[in-house]
């Protein structure tokens, strides 16, 4: 790895923490505990939707990224318990947000932000079932689902608006 993709890469890892944090400061935005906005995945996104030819980043940057941001963000906030589903959580929206850029080509940022929000809370409801030994938890499924569209759609067209905005000034 050159050291300019690991500058980069410890940049996009900085700023994700950076909106974690901001984002726990954030009062809840419903009555429903888990529901989010996703900021930290604004960067996930921005990391997999970016078109510099100059420097590629691989699925294993990305999930290397996302992993070193759940990390730190236990350490910052304490909550190592948490660890766990955020990891969990984490690596299953960057499969899914792969897999979703795979097959379908381009753009869709918003539903690309979308599959992986989902997949984020359905990767943690797995993990609540394995601890806590109870399909139950699979009843707050549907809440998570329609949380995890609304903030999929806000960090896809986050995303979307900012990539334009760069394409703009680097034609202009």
């Amino acid at each position: 790895m050159n050291a300019r993709k690991l500058v980069m890469l410890a940049l996009f890892t900085a700023v994700s923490l950076c909106l974690f944090v901001i984002e726990a400061q954030i009062p809840p935005l419903t009555p429903f505990p888990g529901i989010k906005t996703g900021l930290a995945n604004i960067v996930t996104l921005f990391i997999l939707y970016r078109k510099d030819a100059r420097l590629k980043f691989s699925g294993m940057d990305v999930s290397a990224v996302v992993a070193a941001r759940v990390l730190l963000s236990a350490f910052v906030t304490g909550g190592a318990f948490v660890l766990l589903f955020s990891f969990t959580g984490g690596m299953a929206a960057v499969a899914a947000m792969l897999l979703f850029r795979r097959i379908f080509k381009g753009g869709l940022i918003p539903v690309a932000g979308v599959a992986g929000a989902v997949t984020h809370n359905a990767g943690q409801l797995a993990t609540a079932v394995f601890v806590y030994k109870s399909v139950s938890v699979l009843l707050y499924l549907p809440i998570l689902v329609l949380g995890g569209i609304a903030s999929g759609l806000f960090t896809g067209f986050t995303v979307k608006v900012v990539l334009n905005r760069l394409d703009k000034t680097k034609g202009g």
